[in-house]
């Protein structure tokens, strides 16, 4: 396992209100202790401290709440082999409908097994609680550009902002540690797909075109973009 370069801190909220931080946190408070992401081939770990999620300690939540760990440090991350993750990210796209759109999942998953990290985990985010997958975001970085293969959130965790957070951590960490190497990012969403359609244009993303039938249920896509 290859040794990542120490970052120090990310402050993944440092430019929201103070009202959103406070809801955000509330929404994490209860379940996110783990996060793990790679950037340009290195993989770093991200943990919230317990005494940061009360809300006497919010200041020192806000400038805490990201620690980028030497990976060898921390024997929780041994998890990060690509296969482990590979199959708990299969387990949780069963039970979403639009996993299996023609950008297949199951051929995602066929790839990950037979390839390396670097490779195919380029930029990859992740939530663990207990050593469990529970929430995932993976990215395509061509040049200045970002597409979004898959966003998922485990059904027992939906509706507490993880998605979010994710996002968050990919704009933050391509701000703080990539220097603004992606200006856009550009996603498929079904155009059935109600909660998801209105995640992504309260998150700025804004339509720019259509997918006709992309789904294997014949559904049609929007295309969806958002510069950073």
């Amino acid at each position: 396992m290859k040794k990542i370069q120490h970052y120090g801190q990310l402050l993944l909220l440092g430019e929201l209100s103070i009202r959103k931080k406070k809801t955000l946190i509330a929404k994490w408070r209860r379940k996110i202790k783990n996060i793990l992401f790679s950037w340009a081939g290195n993989i770093f770990s991200a943990f919230i401290k317990e005494e940061y999620l009360e809300h006497e300690y919010f200041d020192s939540f806000l400038s805490n709440l990201v620690l980028l760990n030497e990976f060898d440090e921390n024997p929780f991350f041994n998890l990060a082999d690509e296969l482990f993750i590979a199959k708990q990210m299969y387990e949780i796209s069963l039970a979403d409908t639009y996993s299996q759109s023609l950008n297949s999942f199951e051929n995602f998953f066929s790839q990950c097994v037979h390839a390396t990290n670097e490779k195919y985990f380029s930029n990859f985010y992740a939530i663990f609680e207990d050593k469990k997958l529970i929430s995932f975001l993976n990215m395509n970085v061509i040049m200045n550009e970002a597409e979004m293969d898959y966003l998922f959130v485990s059904n027992d965790y939906r509706r507490q902002g993880l998605s979010n957070l994710l996002l968050s951590i990919f704009e933050y960490s391509n701000k703080y540690i990539g220097n603004h190497q992606v200006s856009k990012i550009i996603l498929e969403v079904g155009e059935n797909n109600t909660p998801a359609l209105s995640f992504y244009l309260k998150s700025g993303f804004i339509k720019i075109s259509v997918r006709k039938k992309y789904y294997r249920n014949m559904e049609n896509a929007f295309v969806m973009e958002k510069n950073l």
